[in-house]
């Protein structure tokens, strides 16, 4: 079953036509952010430290796999692979979060999210304003707004508080 990001509007019915270079290149890049942000949120979920990290780490892993999910629908409808691993550099950093605890890892964890989450509105702004597949900017369009709210939140509680 389709997801709600490859619905079609009948007037301008391109599904037949898959995603082209600069949205198959979004897709790979987009998910191996997303891999490397949700195993990010998954140690934060685990360490069981202050609660409005946590709350975070929920809130945007929720984003990041209906995201996922809706770009998984649409590689698997056309027969596109995706990643399925992140790269090392940013394996190290999750390494490094890991072997943390209590406040000097919910510091690292804010400041992490917060690059990660720059570079991922970057990545699905650049599909919005360049990609030219209907489901895969439709895709990127539906999630960037909520990818730019977890930003804010990460900003807040970066600002709020002495991390």
């Amino acid at each position: 079953m389709l997801s709600s990001c490859c619905k079609t509007d009948p007037e301008y019915d391109h599904s037949h036509v898959p995603p082209g270079d600069t949205d198959i290149h979004f897709m790979q890049v987009a998910t191996a952010a997303s891999l490397s942000a949700l195993s990010a949120d998954s140690i934060a979920l685990a360490k069981n430290g202050d609660s409005t990290v946590r709350q975070l780490a929920r809130g945007t892993a929720s984003v990041i796999s209906a995201a996922q999910s809706d770009l998984l629908t649409i590689a698997v409808y056309y027969d596109i692979t995706l990643p399925a691993a992140s790269n090392v550099g940013p394996q190290k950093t999750l390494d490094t979060l890991a072997a943390l605890y209590g406040h000097a890892f919910d510091s690292a964890y804010l400041r992490q999210h917060a690059v990660m989450t720059s570079s991922m509105i970057s990545i699905f702004q650049n599909e919005v304003d360049h990609g030219i597949h209907q489901w895969v900017t439709r895709c990127a369009a539906t999630y960037l707004p909520q990818l730019k709210d977890q930003q804010r939140i990460t900003d807040s509680l970066l600002h709020a508080r002495p991390w």
